[in-house]
């Protein structure tokens, strides 16, 4: 509860009594309401989601009437007549004291949105971010804002006396264009993977629209209705980076939207329009940082000051910028030959969204105490660019499979992104098999896929996998060639393959699938010229992570001793007869 008071602008009343706000859901424990009042408030169906202006001398005015048996002067002269009986419902006689019916009032006004979005200078940011940011744009369109109160009366001798209002509902609709740009430099210093951080919230101006003083009754409201205009930027980053990146991007849509201090319902509707502008953006990062720079133009009405009681509707578009970068040989083995190659990338990635929130505080100063706002609507992310930035070799796939191959024997190759690459979107590929012939894929990428072929002729092959795309948006085109030899079989080009074969479980010392003890056991023959080695579930043995030996000269072995967690899985293995 807090006090107000005052000069009613623009009217030829003022009022120097103390007016009294009451927040909705803080309970009446403390306030100074006389009994009766306090009574009337308790049984208020909409007690706990309403904002009430109370006028203190009225209320002291009913409890002494009520003592002296008749109205005071001053309710005299703004008493009204009591309400008609309602006739739905049963007789209850002359009403002395008690609830009269709340009088309802509405404030309309139509305004034009017409207003830059103009940082000015760049502003210096702290907070794990040493660094600028820039903003600029503006708002075009328009909107009505609706102020809904209720005249709160009480039954006094047969009279019912005005002594409050009630704050029912904002409403705000209409429609908006917004353009908005950033730009953004810095070098991030701490480490917040999980967590972002808001590095910057800040009220710009907040430019008075509208401002209406009038009287419910006897009681002075003031109305003020400005276009707040923030600007901010929120940061997630694992390890550190530097970045520096300029964007630009246009909305359109209409919003509409009823507004209680405890929440907000409506409809939204808005939509990148035209092709996204952008400068070049450079980096450096171990690790990955997430900028999201934001603008928000907002429409706020205020009960007599911002820092007593607000509400706004608020549309901001954010520009949702993502550095990715490696540096390392511990992201897998890309064209299968044992060795995990020595690989680096950085890319950059920047998408598009639009939300639009509401704001409500009471009895709080919004620049020093900003609410925090709460999405009414959001559109999808809109993907705008990918950039890699200094051919990220990170990028190119993992090819997985057997590095010779019979002719006329089908052959299973595997292939995913590497094990470094940061995002989930399903990728596209496409396996070009060396002799003009090619499979497509779609896979999640830290999932392989898997395809198969047969070549007609012997020779060498080069197999390309190229990642294509992914369902992001992100344009990848990165590629990993490998050579494979394709051989005719000693004797010529005939022969077969046994089927898989599995005699021994990895315990004991690991997993032993060895020729020559499927040669005693005669389910192999004494010189088969391949050998293809897997798990029981399928995955070759390349791809399985372990430490593995696979030689048709000796079959496929596996020693728990050279495993990192001690442990050899279950393999299978196949040969080759001529």
């Amino acid at each position: 509860m807090t006090r107000v008071g005052g000069v009613a602008d623009g009217t030829d009343r003022t009022f120097q009594a103390d007016l009294l706000m009451l927040q909705s859901g803080g309970g009446l424990d403390g306030a100074p309401l006389p009994a009766d009042i306090e009574a009337d408030f308790s049984s208020d169906a909409d007690f706990a989601s309403s904002e009430y202006i109370l006028d203190e001398s009225i209320m002291n005015a009913i409890e002494e009437s009520e003592r002296i048996g008749q109205l005071t002067p001053e309710l005299q002269a703004i008493a009204e007549p009591a309400d008609p009986p309602d006739a739905t419902a049963a007789p209850t006689g002359f009403k002395l004291f008690g609830k009269c019916k709340d009088k309802d009032s509405t404030t309309t006004k139509k305004l034009d949105l017409a207003s830059p979005i103009d940082l000015g200078k760049p502003k210096d940011l702290g907070g794990g971010f040493s660094g600028a940011l820039s903003i600029a744009g503006n708002i075009q369109g328009s909107a009505e804002a609706d102020l809904h109160l209720k005249l709160k009366r009480y039954a006094v001798f047969g009279f019912c006396v005005p002594y409050g209002v009630k704050f029912v509902d904002f409403h705000g609709f209409g429609s908006a264009l917004v353009n908005y740009g950033a730009t953004l430099n810095g070098v991030v210093s701490f480490d917040s993977s999980e967590l972002k951080h808001p590095i910057l919230d800040v009220e710009l101006i907040h430019p008075t629209l509208f401002k209406v003083t009038f009287f419910i009754g006897p009681i002075p409201v003031i109305i003020k209705v400005s276009l707040p205009i923030s600007i901010g930027l929120d940061l997630k980053a694992s390890l550190q980076g530097s970045i520096t990146s300029n964007s630009a991007q246009t909305s359109l849509g209409t919003f509409d939207y009823t507004c209680t201090f405890s929440g907000c319902n409506g409809t939204s509707s808005f939509h990148q329009t035209g092709a996204p502008s952008s400068q070049p953006i450079t980096g450096s990062v171990s690790g990955h940082v997430q900028p999201e720079p934001w603008a928000e133009v907002a429409l706020r009405a205020a009960l007599y000051a911002d820092d007593i009681a607000y509400l706004q509707l608020g549309v901001r578009p954010y520009l949702l910028g993502d550095l990715w970068g490696f540096f390392g040989n511990d992201c897998g083995d890309a064209n299968a030959d044992g060795v995990f190659e020595t690989v680096s990338g950085l890319t950059f990635d920047l998408d598009w969204q639009l939300h639009v929130n509401a704001r409500a505080a009471f009895l709080k100063d919004p620049e020093k105490h900003p609410a925090k706002p709460k999405d009414l609507f959001k559109t999808s992310p809109f993907h705008l660019l990918f950039k890699d930035l200094i051919g990220s070799s990170a990028i190119q796939p993992m090819l997985v499979g057997p590095s010779s191959a019979p002719v006329n024997v089908g052959q299973t190759y595997l292939g995913k992104m590497r094990p470094c690459w940061p995002y989930d979107d399903k990728v596209s590929y496409d396996l070009a098999w060396g002799d003009g012939a090619s499979s497509p894929a779609s896979e999640d990428p830290g999932t392989f896929f898997s395809a198969g072929h047969t070549w007609t002729s012997a020779g060498t092959r080069t197999l390309a996998l190229t990642a294509l795309r992914d369902d992001h948006g992100r344009t990848l085109a990165e590629t990993t060639r490998r050579d494979v030899d394709i051989t005719a079989p000693s004797g010529g080009t005939g022969g077969s393959w046994t089927p898989f074969l599995n005699r021994d479980v990895p315990s004991g010392n690991g997993d032993f699938e060895t020729l020559a003890d499927f040669l005693a056991a005669g389910l192999a023959c004494a010189n088969p010229t391949a050998i293809e080695c897997q798990t029981v579930n399928g995955v070759d043995f390349k791809a399985a992570g372990q430490v593995y030996t696979c030689d048709p000269t000796v079959g496929g072995v596996c020693q728990n001793a050279n495993q990192p967690n001690g442990q050899c899985l279950d393999y299978q293995v196949r040969f080759f007869c001529p």
